[in-house]
């Protein structure tokens, strides 16, 4: 079976500073969503509380796992979501190729 009828993971870029909303929106239509992220902890004005935040790992991008020919669509047009990043081309809405044909 090739590759657009299995579940792959992708790497969504999303709008500046939207990946949480963005991931949310594509967790919602049912694939497997991963926004990893790092916890730090700095000081606050020079005085010894520290503050945890959590921070992006990667900025601008969250990972899905999906079937291709059944949800690029919908991950693409999610709200937030800016391209779906790969190396191979995405099939068009109709079931077609792009212009650039893979082997």
């Amino acid at each position: 079976m090739d590759d657009w009828h299995e579940n792959n993971w992708f790497a969504i870029h999303a709008k500046p500073r939207q990946e949480s909303l963005a991931a949310a929106r594509v967790a919602n239509l049912d694939p497997d969503v991963f926004l990893p992220c790092v916890k730090q902890s700095k000081s606050v004005c020079g005085v010894s509380r520290w503050v945890t935040q959590s921070q992006r790992l990667f900025q601008g991008y969250f990972f899905a796992r999906f079937v291709t020919v059944v949800s690029i669509d919908s991950v693409r047009f999610s709200y937030s979501v800016l391209r779906v990043v790969g190396n191979r081309p995405v099939p068009d809405s109709f079931g077609g190729r792009n212009r650039l044909q893979h082997p």
